[in-house]
């Protein structure tokens, strides 16, 4: 519970065949800082640094409230594999923010990489698609 704040380096939860939660109310990833890995957060994110949802063919990192993103996302390893999901169960935020998604460029079954917002979304992202097939 409370906040965590990663103000320089990295903190990486878990893998995509052991996924963590971090119990948190409030994640603050600064400029320097990073977030990876597979799991939940049980509170929001602010990202203003890199957070990186998933780290295999098909992660999954669970937002349990709201992501305000004036940073990067990445789904998994840019480039390597497709089918990761970010799903964020409150409100995102798109603070003029960037978020990259790895698809296969074949047809409408190929897999990609997915962000699923169950609330409401607002403001500006940047995003860019990576062929990773």
């Amino acid at each position: 519970t409370g906040t965590t704040d990663l103000q320089q380096g990295g903190l990486m939860l878990g893998q995509e065949d052991a996924p963590v939660t971090l119990a948190s109310q409030q994640v603050n990833i600064s400029s320097a800082g990073i977030l990876s890995g597979a799991g939940t957060v049980l509170g929001s994110i602010h990202n203003a640094g890199l957070f990186v949802a998933g780290n295999g063919a098909s992660g999954h990192f669970t937002v349990g409230g709201d992501l305000t993103n004036q940073g990067a996302i990445s789904l998994g390893n840019i480039g390597q594999s497709a089918g990761n999901q970010l799903i964020v169960e409150g409100n995102y935020h798109g603070n003029n923010g960037h978020i990259n998604f790895d698809t296969v460029l074949g047809d409408d079954r190929s897999a990609t990489d997915k962000l699923i917002v169950k609330g409401d979304t607002t403001g500006n992202t940047q995003v860019s698609v990576t062929n990773a097939g």
